[in-house]
């Protein structure tokens, strides 16, 4: 029979061993409720991220329709000014653009800009040799005017291909720009200098003519090397609300006297236009950017881009 010494001394064991098997039970069952506790918390994190994330997309998705219907008023009010109007103005509705419209926790913005009063860079590509000369010329001074540097040899080998290897009249399609921006590929031109110049250019499908009622005082200081800068902001000052009447109007003025200006490149109505859409829906922004070709009865989408063309 085991002594009392010898009994107490086994029931103490199997009672450290009972006691240590609990805690580490308990230690298990703590650090198991911990782990659980932590994996629901980062589940329900990850659950609510998926729903920001799915109300950002749809706010998005919302955003770029109201873009496409701020597109669609522009191409309509375009359309009727053509049938109403036989030329085109900064006085004129769809110059005033879209003012900031908030509604139901949505805000638009609109705006139209006016491509043929810009110097369209594949007038230089065009069947028409004497537009591309002009254009050519055109693109040299308003490089000086925007004080961009000398790219001409560069320019002259893209553009003007038929006067360096003799080719014919016949242009080289594959030359034409989708946008401005190609001109950063010439060896000289920086993107600052591409910052100036960009509000002055553009890139269009077809040869366009410089509508005078909307070009700025850059583009028309470069239609002549016998207009100057200041000469030019006073006309485009002096310019009236509704547009010069003729095209013989603007070239009896005072500050063109000593320049040699054709008609024939000169224009008071123009066809491509950009809209600049803009909204706002929760968290998502877009800002959509379509160039349009307007007739009297309809228009065209011809490029259409999230951010710049």
């Amino acid at each position: 029979m085991p002594s009392t010494a010898h009994l107490a001394t086994r029931t103490g064991s199997w009672y450290a061993v009972v006691s240590n098997s609990h805690g580490a039970a308990l230690l298990t069952a703590i650090i198991v409720a911990g782990l659980a506790s932590f994996l629901a918390m980062a589940m329900i994190g990850e659950q609510q991220l998926a729903i920001r994330r799915a109300a950002n997309s749809i706010n998005s998705d919302q955003a770029y329709v109201l873009t496409r219907g701020i597109e669609e008023w522009g191409g309509h009010l375009l359309v009727r000014d053509a049938r109403d109007n036989q030329k085109d103005s900064l006085g004129e509705p769809w110059a005033m653009g879209l003012p900031p419209l908030t509604s139901e926790g949505a805000t638009l913005y609109g705006r139209i800009e006016d491509l043929d009063g810009r110097l369209n860079l594949n007038n230089m590509l065009a069947p028409n040799r004497e537009l591309r000369d002009f254009s050519f010329r055109q693109f040299q001074r308003l490089l000086s005017i925007c004080k961009a540097p000398d790219v001409s040899p560069e320019l002259r080998s893209r553009f003007a291909m038929d006067s360096l290897t003799g080719e014919k009249d016949t242009p080289q399609s594959s030359l034409r720009m989708a946008s401005p921006t190609e001109l950063l590929l010439l060896p000289g031109l920086q993107a600052e200098d591409m910052d100036h110049l960009a509000p002055y250019v553009c890139a269009l499908p077809t040869p366009t003519m410089i509508n005078i009622n909307t070009a700025p005082a850059p583009v028309i200081a470069a239609l002549d090397d016998n207009i100057s800068l200041d000469q030019a902001r006073a006309i485009v000052d002096a310019r009236p609300g509704d547009g010069y009447a003729s095209v013989a109007q603007f070239l009896a003025l005072p500050e063109l006297a000593g320049s040699a200006i054709k008609d024939n490149f000169l224009t008071l109505a123009s066809s491509f236009f950009m809209v600049h859409s803009e909204a706002t829906v929760g968290r998502g922004h877009i800002r959509l950017t379509s160039l349009l070709q307007r007739s009297s009865t309809n228009y065209h989408v011809f490029i259409r881009s999230l951010g710049s063309i």
